[in-house]
């Protein structure tokens, strides 16, 4: 624990506790950890009341029993006060069922007697999250006074669309008090057509997307209709559904016009007339949600003019633009309606084509090309001008707009590079891809009988105690003309072409024979977690192939662990189920992977038959200094406890993670703080001597990939 600066103000402490020399044992402790300490000794409810009453306290410990008051009394006491004070248990025998009852009624934390260096920590931690709900009710407070403050028209709703609070201004607006409008619908006063239609589809709008803005007309109470631009956003609970309905709206009768050309100006270029680089955004997102849906080929094409830069230089800006234009008129006569045709700026085009396909994106190229190769007469001067195209393709390319944009803009100085005048697509050495897709294919047909496939162990080490307590099972492909080929080379080959399930069967093969020799050998026993893709799991018979697996090698099947990611469960929730419980009777562990990162759908998780969550990396980067990782990583921890399940930390590669996750009570990690992956004969030498040779001791450089990912994401 850090000590506490010694010119900080006391530690207000007020103790629960009838034995003198306990109490100077629980101030011994926090002064090591650097406090300076105000305390109050209670034995009764009546001392605890009034010193509750005659002083503010940072933090209760009590001890649990005390022959005439003990810890629940005590709780129920400080609860009474209505106090907000962190409440902490001490006890020298108190059984886990004890302390889980405590935790449930309101306790903060408890502590035996006999571990009381955790003293500090967990009172540091308890008075900082103490200050942190004290902030945030100063601004709940705060957020009140803005809602009666504020000059715009607030009402909330109920999820049933029924009003239960309304500020000063709305009153002051419409002449209606909230016990006129309580429980009334705010369509009370709407006209029941808005600028944009029906009233009844904004609400309908707002609760399936969040969100509805628009005009519409308020009738008050004096019977005046009065223009307002209304926003309705919904309020969702954690199991996303809509508790309440926030009305804001503005009276735009003296300012009609001029928001409507704000509006324009924020969406749309002015020179062009085209969508700016905020409406192509959101169409873009629209577009990508679509292709997504229906699984449809998306184009997104960066269109530049050739040395445009010239032009304005030499017949200067005003004729530039009116070039832009023309540019861009031309553009849209070669577009459907429901493709998207932007500028982002300069002579940067970009263009969305919708519902297409590869060959369909360079035919559309060919034609942007040729529209606009033809003379612009501009005044006294004719022009040409010329253009170049880098192309991405979804789901080719890229999965989201950042990457895709990303994409089409390294293929577009592609294209110019070639000479411009010409469209590039981003994966433009197709050639080169093809041939090496079909080199890996056909190596990989023999891979599996050439044994040139390796397993490589990374062990996984308790957080506390530092054994060794399992490992996870890494592929490699030692091919004997292309070396070692990494899984993220090979293993969308192996899914592309089917052969993922041979591969896979053959890691399950390998993982059980090498886990039942070592144990056969006198090591050990603890489980070895293999990576399952998506194809092998949809396989019916893929609870078959574990137990052939298993029967084999002669291996209890509690030593094979498998690994799934959220979204290979989430693919067909229950389907999943079904096959996991399957794995569950032959007494299978299963362990959720990449946590948090995926579709996390906690209805799902309670019904899942699991017995482990693992902790991405990704989450882990950041802590113990990323706020939001750092509370990510609490609270997949607490929740996995609290469905009485183990935790495991991947990637963890310096002393503060591991530091971290020991305070937070997660039960095991592996990363490269304790050791790279291992050939199998290293690991077991690890395993025996309990000591990591320095060419696998722990380092940060490189990332390995697990054995057999839904994708090829590493560790």
């Amino acid at each position: 624990m850090a000590s506490v600066a010694s010119n900080a103000a006391p530690l207000r402490v007020l103790l629960v506790e009838d034995s003198e020399s306990d109490a100077a044992l629980l101030i011994r402790h926090l002064e090591r950890g650097g406090y300076r300490i105000a305390v109050r000794r209670v034995e009764s409810a009546e001392e605890m009341r009034t010193a509750l009453d005659d002083a503010g306290w940072d933090i209760v410990i009590s001890d649990y029993n005390l022959p005439a008051f003990d810890a629940p009394r005590a709780l129920a006491t400080l609860q009474a006060s209505g106090k907000d004070i962190p409440f902490v248990v001490v006890s020298g025998n108190m059984g886990e069922e004890i302390a889980v009852a405590m935790m449930r009624d309101g306790a903060h934390d408890y502590l035996l007697k006999s571990d009381l260096a955790r003293l500090g920590p967990a009172i540091q931690r308890e008075v900082r999250e103490a200050e942190e709900r004290r902030r945030a009710n100063e601004e709940l407070q705060l957020a009140a006074s803005v809602f009666h403050g504020t000059r715009e028209c607030l009402a909330v709703t109920d999820g049933l669309r029924r009003i239960i609070s309304v500020n000063k201004a709305f009153s002051e607006f419409t002449g209606w008090t909230l016990e006129d409008v309580i429980h009334l619908p705010p369509t009370f006063m709407e006209r029941s057509e808005t600028a944009d239609g029906d009233m009844d589809d904004a609400w309908i709008v707002a609760e399936t997307r969040g969100h509805w803005q628009g005009e519409v007309w308020y009738r008050v109470r004096s019977g005046e209709l009065r223009p307002h631009w209304l926003s309705i956003s919904a309020v969702q609970d954690p199991g996303k559904r809509v508790r309440h309905f926030i009305c804001s709206s503005n009276d735009v009768s003296a300012s009609k016009t001029a928001e409507q050309q704000i509006q324009y100006l924020a969406h749309y270029d002015v020179v062009t007339g085209l969508p700016n680089r905020v409406l192509f955004q959101e169409r873009i997102e629209h577009a990508l949600a679509a292709a997504r849906r229906y699984n449809d080929v998306l184009a997104v094409m960066f269109l530049d003019l050739d040395r445009f830069k010239n032009i304005n230089d030499t017949l200067g800006h005003p004729l530039g633009d009116r070039l832009l234009k023309a540019v861009a008129q031309r553009l849209a006569t070669c577009t459907r309606t429901s493709d998207t045709v932007a500028r982002l700026g300069g002579d940067e085009f970009v263009i969305v084509l919708t519902r297409t396909s590869v060959e369909g994106a360079a035919q559309a190229a060919e034609v942007f090309l040729r529209a606009l190769e033809e003379p612009y007469q501009m005044d006294a001067h004719v022009l040409t001008v010329s253009a170049s195209i880098g192309i991405s393709i979804f789901p080719n390319d890229g999965d989201d707009v950042d990457t895709l944009v990303k994409h089409a803009d390294t293929a577009l100085y592609h294209a110019k590079d070639r000479g411009r005048n010409s469209f590039e697509f981003f994966t433009a050495d197709l050639n080169r891809r093809a041939y090496e897709l079909v080199r890996l294919e056909s190596a990989l047909r023999t891979a599996v009988e050439r044994n040139e496939f390796q397993l490589e162990y990374q062990p996984r080490v308790d957080v506390v105690s530092g054994t060794i307590t399992g490992a996870e099972a890494l592929l490699r492909w030692y091919h004997p003309t292309m070396g070692c080929v990494m899984p993220d080379r090979f293993i969308w080959v192996a899914e592309d072409t089917g052969q993922i399930e041979a591969i896979g069967e053959w890691v399950l093969r390998e993982t059980c024979r090498q886990n039942a020799r070592w144990q056969a050998a006198g090591m050990p026993k603890f489980p070895i977690a293999v990576n399952v893709s998506a194809h092998q799991f949809r396989n019916r018979n893929f609870v078959a192939t574990v137990q052939r697996a298993l029967s084999a090698a002669g291996l209890d099947p509690h030593y094979l662990e498998l690994e799934l990611t959220e979204g290979i469960v989430m693919q067909d929730a229950e389907t999943s189920i079904r096959t996991m419980r399957a794995l569950h009777e032959l007494h299978v562990p299963i362990a959720i992977d990449d946590f948090g990162t995926g579709h996390s759908c906690l209805s799902y998780l309670k019904r899942l038959p699991l017995t482990h969550l693992k902790v991405d990396r990704s989450f882990m980067d950041g802590c113990p200094d990323d706020e939001s990782d750092s509370a990510i990583v609490k609270a997949v921890i607490g929740l996995a406890h609290t469905l009485r399940l183990r935790t495991i930390a991947e990637g963890v590669e310096h002393d503060a993670q591991l530091a971290f996750l020991r305070e937070y009570g997660c039960d095991s990690y592996q990363g490269y703080h304790f050791s790279k992956p291992l050939p199998a004969a290293v690991f077991e030498a690890v395993v025996r001597d309990g000591q990591v040779p320095a060419e696998y001791a722990g380092s940060s450089a490189g990332i390995d990939a697990p054995a057999m990912p839904a994708g090829a994401s590493a560790e």
